[in-house]
């Protein structure tokens, strides 16, 4: 019974310990936003190798991934800061990629299915002045790999092929291949995949999906 009170209260220490860690970080997080916002340089926190990353977080990863994008977030955009007037006034905010990527990334090797980590990197980063396309598709790869059910992740990156790179073959292809490779895929995968090929060049490839599809048709 002692044996059991003594396990139970190091427990209980021990959680508490990396609670009070875990809370300091944060601390330390928030005390260098300032520093962040003047200089261009991140917090450090998305700088730690992603082993002692994950190591600080501990059973908390979803949490901090969640707090890394959110602090992301408010590091972009516009604000509402007050003129010398008293008068309030909208500024924008300078676009400072790198960081921003390192803490897309961080928050991502956390929690590999969070959907807000890649939705935040495709509304940044391959637009300007970031034109970081490459970045962002590793982003929706890897998330694409960890939410299967999730159709957004591929269609980013038919997007990234289409809008960005000029693409259209590669664009068609990446539809294609998940309309094939998906159960009971939306029609629309197929039919905007097969237009993409032909635009690309891609005819033949095209023309046979769309022929296999037709074959295999079920009767209504």
């Amino acid at each position: 019974m002692i044996s059991l009170m003594g396990k139970g209260r190091g427990r209980i220490i021990a959680i508490t310990g990396f609670l009070l860690l875990y809370i300091s970080f944060l601390f330390v997080i928030e005390s260098r936003r300032s520093e962040y916002n003047s200089s261009g340089r991140d917090h450090g926190l998305c700088d730690l190798p992603p082993v002692l990353l994950s190591a600080v977080a501990g059973e908390f990863k979803g949490m901090l991934a969640s707090y890394i994008i959110l602090d992301a977030g408010s590091r972009v955009g516009t604000q509402i800061d007050r003129a010398p007037d008293g008068s309030n006034m909208v500024v924008s905010r300078p676009y400072i990629c790198d960081p921003l990527y390192k803490m897309i990334k961080a928050s991502q090797y956390l929690d590999s299915a969070f959907a807000q980590t890649y939705n935040f990197s495709h509304g940044w980063l391959p637009w300007l002045p970031c034109k970081m396309v490459e970045e962002d598709t590793k982003i929706l790869q890897t998330a694409q790999a960890n939410r299967p059910w999730d159709l957004f992740p591929t269609q980013y990156m038919a997007f990234n092929s289409y809008y960005f790179l000029n693409d259209y073959k590669r664009a068609g292809e990446i539809l294609l291949e998940e309309a094939a490779n998906r159960k009971n895929a939306p029609s629309y995968l197929s039919i905007i995949g097969s237009r993409l090929s032909k635009k690309g060049g891609n005819t033949a490839a095209a023309l046979v999906f769309l022929k296999s599809i037709v074959a295999h048709k079920a009767p209504e």
